[in-house]
């Protein structure tokens, strides 16, 4: 009855499909007075506005040091503490979606200027667990088919 559903199984794989998701592009510009001001942008180019932006230190990776929220444009400054030299972490959330992006602070950034972009991923998933997920939904299709395909006995 449904061995049509197996024949045409194969060819969902290859089908094109539209994905309405969206990732985050998290931008860093550190200037000569220590400011970092963090730029959050969807894929599209529309600002995170009020986004959860959580800041941590070199030296406590775990315990937030500051917290706030994007403005209307999704931009966040803040002055980070030169003493504590190292890879700041900026994590930017909303609604599920965002980024982590890592600012380098050095002591010596006092007297001179510091310009970097980074971009922050969107995907948290590793490329196995991706293929773990697609492999998946075709043994859920396949699955499904057999159970419908299976011949009933009266």
């Amino acid at each position: 009855m449904f061995r049509w559903m197996l024949s045409f199984a194969p060819l969902l794989l290859f089908m094109p499909t539209l994905a309405h998701a969206h990732g985050a592009r998290i931008e860093y510009v550190a200037n000569e007075a220590v400011v970092v001001t963090i730029t959050a942008t969807y894929d599209s180019g529309t600002p995170m506005r009020d986004a959860q932006v959580i800041i941590y230190t070199p030296s406590d990776p775990v315990n937030a040091w500051l917290t706030g929220m994007t403005d209307h444009a999704g931009v966040f400054q803040f002055v980070p503490d030169v003493t504590q030299a190292g890879q700041w972490e900026v994590v930017v959330r909303q609604a599920g979606h965002g980024g982590t992006v890592y600012v380098p602070i050095s002591a010596d950034q006092v007297s001179g200027a510091a310009t970097v972009q980074a971009q922050g991923s969107s995907n948290p998933m590793s490329p196995m667990q991706t293929a773990l997920m697609g492999a998946s939904v075709v043994w859920g299709f396949v699955g499904t088919a057999l159970y419908f395909s299976r011949r009933r006995t009266a």
